[in-house]
């Protein structure tokens, strides 16, 4: 009898985990997402409506619908669907490359206001992409330790190059060969 009522305990925990993840985790998180994705649209409307961008420029609208159509199908953005998309081979590359066109042609400020937005839009999506696969997070756990290590590396070869550890290596070598040149002449005398 025990053994049936932690069965149906786990049971239980199990569906009540799903309802919560399905019903409450995953909608906050495509709610976050939209959210995020609105502030980021509304910037660059401001941006237009203040004057710094005309509404008709060409970089602005394919930026723009992108954003929303991000925002339309943010219920979508998830690992294996990125995976699918790219490999079901959709022209991205070419759609990318009107925009940049159409950004090219715009003003210093006007082209560098306009690859903030898009490159935080960006790293929206990747947020939510990496931030919602379990995939991801066993993934990530694994890469923690190798990306610490690597920094603790660069950091020692760094401190390596402050600390001038020639000069310190130096003044062993000067150490030693006087020492191997104390112990050489105790030698002979110890002979004598």
């Amino acid at each position: 009898m025990n053994t049936i009522g932690a069965v149906l305990n786990v049971a239980f925990g199990l569906v009540l985990l799903w309802i919560v993840v399905y019903f409450g985790w995953r909608p906050y998180r495509i709610d976050n997402l939209r959210q995020r994705l609105f502030e980021l649209r509304d910037e660059l409307f401001l941006a237009a409506a203040d004057g710094e961008l005309s509404f008709d420029d060409s970089a602005y609208q394919i930026l723009r619908d992108r954003l929303n159509a991000v925002i339309r199908f943010a219920h979508t953005v998830t690992l294996t669907r990125s995976v699918l998309y790219r490999l079901e081979g959709t022209d991205v590359e070419g759609l990318r490359e009107k925009w940049l066109q159409a950004v090219a042609k715009l003003s210093d400020k006007q082209r560098q206001h306009l690859l903030d937005i898009d490159q935080r839009a960006s790293f929206v999506l990747v947020d939510q992409v990496f931030s919602g696969s379990p995939i991801m997070w066993v993934a990530l756990a694994c890469c923690i330790p190798v990306f610490v290590w690597q920094e603790a590396k660069e950091a020692k070869v760094k401190a390596a190059k402050q600390l001038r550890v020639e000069q310190i290596e130096a003044q062993a070598v000067i150490k030693f060969k006087r020492e191997q040149g104390a112990t050489e002449s105790s030698a002979h005398l110890v002979r004598a």
